[in-house]
């Protein structure tokens, strides 16, 4: 029984955070002030182990221009000191026809270079487990052993011919350190099943430039229904973390 998946990558999507701002308040009986900040001092300062920029209570943060000078004040961003790039290739999938009990297995690339900007993660869910339009499911794979099932958080080892599912492993540096061992996948998480994006790349470093290889493992029984599978895979970029 051979029948077609096509395993469509979805969007991605990338986003600045950074630590809270706290504002400062001082009251008497008369009168109470509100500011953001307070400009006390500004400047870089470095040594042989570090280097940092700050900025001290700056009471405006805006471009200001005039005639025979521009001043820049405010913090500075250093996320546009340097580009933040994210691909995920390729964006489509195609497992082609399948055999029962003949796992098959694609490998996408993740790259990500995070520039300027401290540290940056990674999330990837999938929208449901592989379905066809009339409902036929392909399950999520639990892995080897049912009495100690690979988990969203948690890999297993999914080897034999016999188990079947849809999962994935990750390579690369700053993957998760439950792939390190060969032949251990996990399941994704659903949004359908109101399940959150977990975390398949990480790092708190900057400058940043790595490549992680996702392996996706299908294996179908003899029992599944013919038709043609699809879902989609999303794949979130969080920077500044």
């Amino acid at each position: 029984m051979n029948f077609a998946f096509i395993g469509l990558l979805g969007y991605w999507v990338i986003g600045l955070f950074f630590p809270p701002v706290l504002a400062q308040d001082m009251t008497s009986q008369n009168f109470k002030i509100q500011g953001g900040n307070f400009n006390l001092t500004a400047g870089s300062k470095s040594s042989q182990h570090y280097k940092l920029t700050d900025v001290v209570g700056q009471t405006a943060a805006n471009v200001f221009i005039s005639k025979g000078y521009i001043i820049n004040a405010g913090f500075l961003q250093s996320a546009g000191a340097a580009p933040f790039v994210f691909t995920v290739s390729p964006p489509v999938v195609d497992f082609g026809a399948l055999t029962p009990n003949l796992p098959i297995e694609k490998n996408l690339t993740i790259y990500i270079s995070n520039g300027d900007v401290t540290g940056y993660s990674i999330k990837a869910s999938e929208n449901q487990p592989l379905e066809t339009t009339a409902g036929a499911e392909i399950p999520d794979t639990v892995c080897d052993s049912s009495g100690n099932p690979c988990t969203q958080t948690q890999s297993a080892r999914w080897t034999a011919n016999n188990t079947y599912g849809f999962g994935y492993r990750m390579a690369g540096l700053t993957v998760p350190k439950d792939f390190s061992k060969e032949g251990y996948y996990r399941p994704f998480p659903a949004t359908r099943r109101n399940e959150s994006a977990i975390t398949v790349m990480e790092s708190q470093a900057r400058k940043v430039k790595d490549t992680g290889l996702m392996t996706l493992r299908l294996n179908t029984s003899p029992s599944q229904p013919v038709g043609q599978y699809q879902n989609v895979i999303s794949f979130i970029a969080l920077a500044g973390i």
